[in-house]
């Protein structure tokens, strides 16, 4: 078996020993020239990173929730017995509350992504046959 088609297995029914041959590896780990081979097939062992929303979709995404739903029945039954001036009032209070929350929202996120690039998470791997910390992306399936 080809180490770039691992199976789906499920991992955690197996003993370690099964796993360990079918990962084709051994309870002392790998050899930095096996784990440089391996992070050749494999890549980096990072999530990709997520397409950000436009703050159209951020702002609009404000609706979504039982209590505004509500509120917008709450403005159609008042425009059908003809309170305009109460529908138009919680119309803009709906506006307003979709503003602050969609503003923060975006902020929020804006302050995530700036803040991803200078993270970097270290794992202390003794399965590498050269101990010590190596950044969590440099892990592969051993």
């Amino acid at each position: 078996m080809q180490l770039e088609k691992l199976p789906t297995t499920l991992w955690y029914s197996i003993s370690s020993e099964q796993a360990l041959k079918i990962l084709q590896s051994n309870i002392s780990g790998l050899s930095f020239q096996e784990a440089e081979e391996r992070l050749k097939i494999f890549g980096l062992n990072v999530l990709p990173r997520s397409k950000k929303q436009g703050f159209l979709i951020t702002y609009l995404n404000q609706f979504k929730n039982p209590l505004i739903y509500l509120l917008l029945v709450a403005v159609v039954i008042s425009l059908l017995i003809q309170h305009l001036s109460d529908a138009l009032f919680i119309l803009i209070v709906l506006q307003i509350n979709a503003l602050i929350g969609g503003v923060q929202e975006w902020k929020a996120e804006a302050q995530a992504e700036s803040a991803h690039p200078g993270l970097c998470f270290l794992s202390f791997c003794p399965c590498l046959q050269r101990n010590g910390r190596h950044a969590a992306g440099h892990l592969l399936p051993v």
